[in-house]
């Protein structure tokens, strides 16, 4: 057994890997450290002591036995020796115990605590949703009474209402109606929705309508003797106290107002449930019938007696008695608006409806005034000033809509009277005007007027010295003729606007242009010129184009009838210049009318009726035969009339003619030029002699053709004074005369012809001797 212990105790101490309890490096290095500071521990003094324990330790030891009684003796004296020390050690590990046992506690307690802990919040999550739950109950409750509540508070106010609206002291002015109209409203709407879902929900829902009814009759009946009362302030005892003043329109309309907001707001209640019940709506008719009632009276008598007196003090002064009267009516117009939104809301036709019967009394009182009017500058003037002044200001204005339709069939009879006036004008003063001995004094007035203009250019060089150039004294210039002058400084361009690029020069000439004033023209063209400017600003466009082309054309038929009596008198010469200057004039004037000068017009041709008639008259025999030459089904099935259209230029017109015109011209200077020419040719075409050594012959030949030059460079001469008299434009003057020129050059190729036959030894440069071509 000692073996046994012995090896037992060896394999514990060995130090190889099979040692029953192994010390790890650190714990043999702590063993050493331990065993080096016992030593350390030693003193000086017990130094013997040491060694002799050292020799005790370094002994040997046989058995374990040994070693553990050396180590409890090695223990016992170091306790002795450092019993202190040793003391302090246990009291701390006495301590750490002590603190190890209360940490111990501790976390039990904590444990226990947090054990106790969860519980009290599983506890408080249980109370707090119990809580949750029952306050969630308790409001589904409240709401529940407050539904129950409401609902039945419809069913309650009945009661309420029956006393208020039973009660002799419910006034219309009592300030509690507007909170119980729209309580009745919430109620009526109530009933209503959940007629189906109430048993007596019908029987409230007529009781509510009954009182609503009668509280808006109440209202009806207030607002309708309010107003009765305010005309009865305002309106004058007798007619007499009527004037046109400021003062009344003062009157009407300022006191007229003092209870508008009262019933502004009585009347809103009304407009605002008209939707509801036509009843309600009859009750605002009705108010609304009372009040334009009211205002026609008050209105109407005033208005009447202030157009007869501006009628009577305007008296032929026309414009002013329209502008002067639109304005009286534009104030009015916008004064009824204005107050008529003082009392209700909601514009309604019956407001439009009166203010188009009181814009309409104008209408009446100016329409007789104008249809009886003849002057084509009166009645432009007041197409003018309705079409601008008082429509394209007024539109888009709703106050002033009705003002303005007025305004608009007055100019519609307006422009029915001048169309009709101008048509008038066009037959009498035009188509059948008489001229006058002045009137076809052509050329002596034409030359007169160039008198006086080298007269007047004459004492202006005098006075300007040689300031200015360029001015002929003799010849009058196109930039001083009627077509260039005229189209810039007349009153008709100026009415159409238009601006010539040389109006400035042409106004400095003028003085020098009297020839060319339109004051002397012939009377149907200033007249025709005249009418065209007055009508462009009064008519529409299609209508004056329409217009135009019959004063136009009429113009043209007055210039042919004057052309021919001229011919008589003067003529023909002056006959064609007179026409083609009026013709050129005419066709610069038209110029600034910008006139569409094509228009299309629809006639209906009767030739195929009148051919079937007269068969259906003479093929009586064939009525009934059932042939192809039947003139009765002829005359059924080909007897409509059929329908063309014609084009109408009148600018084309005026072209034609004057080509036509100028045409006949050179024709006729060249016949007028030539005609000892062409007698002296024909006479020696129709000869067969000849001129040879006969010297007398020759010179008696030579003699006539002399005679015959010389009277072609006379009336030359003299056609061309005419020509610059009547045109006064060098370009024209020089077309013109290209013409003719070219037809003379024919002349005279045939002329040298039949004189190189007489004459053998004539030579083309003795034709030139005699004239220039």
């Amino acid at each position: 057994m000692v073996k046994m212990n012995s090896d037992f105790l060896d394999l514990w101490e060995r130090d190889d890997n099979d040692s029953l309890a192994p010390l790890s490096n650190n714990q043999q290095l702590f063993i050493d450290k331990l065993i080096d500071l016992i030593k350390d521990n030693d003193d000086n003094g017990e130094k013997h002591r040491t060694d002799d324990e050292s020799k005790k330790n370094s002994k040997s030891f046989n058995n374990v036995q040994d070693f553990y009684k050396w180590y409890n003796n090695l223990e016992n004296d170091i306790h002795v020796h450092n019993d202190e020390r040793f003391r302090k050690i246990n009291e701390h590990y006495r301590l750490c115990i002590q603190l190890t046992g209360l940490v111990d506690e501790i976390l039990a307690s904590l444990n226990r605590l947090d054990e106790e802990y969860s519980s009290a919040i599983d506890k408080t999550k249980s109370f707090y949703s119990s809580c949750d739950q029952l306050l969630q109950q308790q409001q589904n409750l409240l709401v529940a009474i407050e539904a129950i509540n409401e609902k039945l508070s419809y069913f309650e106010d009945l009661e309420t209402m029956s006393k208020k609206f039973s009660s002799p002291t419910m006034l219309t002015l009592n300030e509690s109606l507007i909170p119980l109209l729209n309580r009745l409203d919430e109620c009526i709407e109530f009933m209503s929705t959940n007629i189906d879902n109430y048993l007596e929900a019908g029987k409230y829902l007529n009781d509510y309508r009954r009182f609503q009814t009668s509280a808006l009759a109440t209202i009806r009946t207030h607002v309708i003797n309010t107003l009765k009362q305010t005309e009865t302030q305002v309106m004058p005892e007798n007619d007499t106290v009527l004037t046109s003043n400021e003062s009344v329109f003062t009157l009407y309309y300022g006191k007229f107002q003092l209870n508008a907001h009262r019933i502004k707001t009585l009347m809103q209640q009304i407009e605002n449930r008209t939707k509801q019940s036509e009843t309600f709506t009859q009750y605002l008719n009705e108010c609304h019938q009372c009040y334009f009632q009211i205002r026609d009276s008050l209105i109407t008598p005033v208005l009447t007696l202030a157009m007869d007196e501006m009628i009577e003090t305007c008296g032929r002064n026309f414009c002013s008695l329209i502008r002067s009267s639109a304005k009286l009516y534009t104030h009015i117009c916008r004064d009824e608006y204005q107050l008529y939104f003082q009392f209700f809301t909601q514009i309604s036709s019956t407001f439009n409806e009166f203010l188009d019967q009181l814009c309409l009394s104008l209408y009446d009182k100016l329409r007789p005034i104008i249809i009886h009017l003849e002057h084509l500058e009166s009645l432009s003037e007041i197409c003018a000033l309705i079409k601008f002044e008082f429509i394209e200001e007024n539109l888009n204005q709703d106050e002033l809509e009705s003002f303005v339709k007025a305004m608009e069939q007055l100019l519609q009879d307006t422009q029915e009277r001048l169309v009709y006036r101008c048509n008038v004008h066009i037959e009498k003063n035009i188509l059948n005007y008489s001229p006058a001995s002045g009137d076809l004094a052509y050329p002596e007035k034409l030359e007169m007027m160039k008198s006086i203009s080298e007269t007047i250019e004459t004492t202006t060089n005098n006075e300007d010295g040689q300031n200015k150039t360029g001015t002929s004294t003799g010849i009058m210039k196109r930039s001083d003729s009627v077509s260039s002058i005229i189209s810039s400084i007349s009153d008709i361009s100026f009415v159409r606007g238009y601006h010539h690029p040389q109006s400035e020069s042409s106004r400095s000439v003028s003085s020098r242009a009297i020839v060319d004033l339109h004051g002397m023209w012939y009377p149907t063209v200033r007249s025709s010129i005249m009418c065209l400017s007055k009508l462009y600003r009064s008519l529409d466009k299609l209508t004056f184009q329409g217009l135009s082309q019959e004063v136009l054309l009429a113009c043209i038929e007055s210039l042919e009838s004057a052309s021919i009596q001229i011919r008589q008198r003067k003529g023909s010469i002056n006959s064609y210049l007179f026409i083609i200057k009026y013709l050129l004039i005419i066709r610069e004037q038209i110029t600034p009318f910008q006139i569409d000068q094509s228009i299309k017009e629809v006639y209906l041709d009767f030739t195929r009726t009148k051919t079937a008639v007269i068969d259906l008259i003479q093929k009586r025999e064939n009525l009934f035969s059932l042939t192809t030459n039947n003139a009765l089904l002829k005359f059924l099935f080909e007897s409509s009339p059929q329908v063309n259209e014609k084009i109408i230029d009148s600018q084309k017109a005026v072209d034609t003619k004057i080509k036509e015109k100028c045409e006949q011209f050179i024709i006729f200077c060249y016949e007028y030029l030539t005609e000892q020419i062409r007698h002296f040719i024909l006479i020696e075409t129709q000869s067969t002699t000849t001129t040879n050594d006969n010297q007398q012959l020759e010179d008696m030949l030579k003699l006539k053709l002399q005679e015959s030059i010389q009277a072609y460079l006379d009336r030359k001469e003299s056609l061309t004074k005419s020509m610059s008299l009547y045109l006064a434009n060098v370009e024209t003057e020089a077309i013109i005369f290209k013409q003719i020129n070219n037809k003379i050059q024919e002349l005279f190729e045939q002329l040298s012809r039949i004189l190189q036959v007489k004459f053998p030894t004539f030579k083309r440069s003795d034709l030139s001797d005699l004239f220039i071509v």
